[in-house]
């Protein structure tokens, strides 16, 4: 009996010490998990800016964006101040990026998905006419590469050497299968920079003044590009247009066919239409209240211009007032602006985006 007694006591020890060592083991990893938890709530919370920070970066999501608009590039005397030399090109980029400007996409731009760094501006590159000087491919050892020293082939190293620059630009083309004439099909052309993270769209097919055109021929116009790029390039959407010569159509409702037409039993719809220059007073962000989607301004990629109003000037007026310039917050989901500037935002372009005022 003394035995059977001693043997329960010994089994009740046992486990007696077994569930200590479980709750000690357990008792270990709790605290684990819970310090886990509050590092990662603590990071979470050092990430998130104070009023005092959007004050000392000077925030404001509401300042100018500059949308630049390059055309060919020669190796010098431009003949025309539409030409950029390709070391005066190379410059554009250090200076911005010295500067503390960021390429950002057509796209992003448009739905103001702004993604640059906090205290950092928001830059927006195109080129129009499908110029070879801009983009075209060579053939080296069988494969389409690149042609050396387009405005591509700069970007793109450029991009490597600066990784959080970006390399983002919109190329605005006509009609034809001539578009940055090369090495390749015209559909191997419009591939590459899609896959390479650029954007295509439409400078109508024949370059024609918009203004003396018909509502049909407008759409026309616009529709035969529109109707190119996508069978070229299988589920691509076009969404951005230019203006050739910067030029509109007369009415309001010859406008409405930039944004929305038909042409050969099949619908077309862009977004944003670009003028030449500064068309509106300001290079405003598209959730502004003054911003106009078919009207929207570009500036041409030089600093020649009497009046300031290209690009050159308007970095020398940034450099002087730099309150002008779109300041990011460096949050995508918010949209950040002085007190007095809250009324300026249009809240049906805003979507989910919080805005938040200091």
């Amino acid at each position: 009996m003394k035995k059977i007694i001693y043997i329960f006591v010994l089994m009740f020890l046992l486990t007696a010490c077994a569930n200590d060592q479980s709750v000690k083991q357990n008792t270990n990893n709790v605290p684990n998990t819970v310090n886990t938890e509050k590092e990662a709530s603590s990071d979470s919370t050092k990430s998130l800016m104070t009023n005092d920070d959007y004050a000392r970066l000077k925030v404001n999501e509401l300042g100018e964006i500059p949308v630049v608009m390059y055309h060919a590039l020669v190796d010098e005397n431009p003949p025309t101040s539409y030409q950029r030399t390709r070391t005066a090109f190379k410059n554009d980029l250090q200076y911005l990026y010295d500067n503390k400007y960021r390429l950002i996409s057509m796209n992003d731009f448009v739905n103001h998905n702004i993604k640059v760094e906090a205290g950092y501006t928001p830059v927006v590159f195109t080129f129009d006419d499908g110029e070879p000087s801009d983009f075209s491919l060579v053939e080296n050892d069988g494969k389409l590469v690149v042609a050396p020293d387009c405005a591509v082939d700069i970007l793109e190293k450029f991009a490597l050497k600066n990784t959080d620059f970006g390399k983002s630009a919109t190329f605005f083309i006509n009609g034809g299968e001539s578009q940055f004439k090369g090495a390749g099909t015209y559909k191997e052309r419009l591939k590459y920079l899609v896959d390479n993270g650029f954007d295509i769209g439409n400078h109508t097919y024949s370059h024609s003044e918009m203004s003396k055109l018909s509502a049909g021929k407008i759409q026309e116009e616009i529709g035969k590009v529109d109707e190119a790029i996508k069978k070229a390039v299988s589920g691509y959407n076009v969404s951005a247009l230019t203006y050739p010569f910067g030029i509109r159509p007369k009415t309001d409702e010859l406008r409405q066919l930039v944004q929305n037409g038909e042409y050969n039993g099949a619908k077309y719809h862009n977004d944003i239409a670009f003028r030449e220059g500064p068309s509106m007073p300001k290079l405003l962000p598209t959730i502004h209240v003054k911003y106009d989607m078919l009207n929207a301004p570009r500036l041409r990629g030089n600093e020649d211009e009497k009046d300031g109003n290209d690009m050159g000037g308007y970095l020398k007026k940034y450099e002087k007032t730099p309150e002008r310039r779109y300041i990011s917050d460096g949050d995508a989901s918010t949209i950040v602006v002085p007190v007095n500037e809250e009324v300026n935002i249009n809240k049906e372009r805003v979507g989910d985006k919080k805005i938040v005022t200091y």
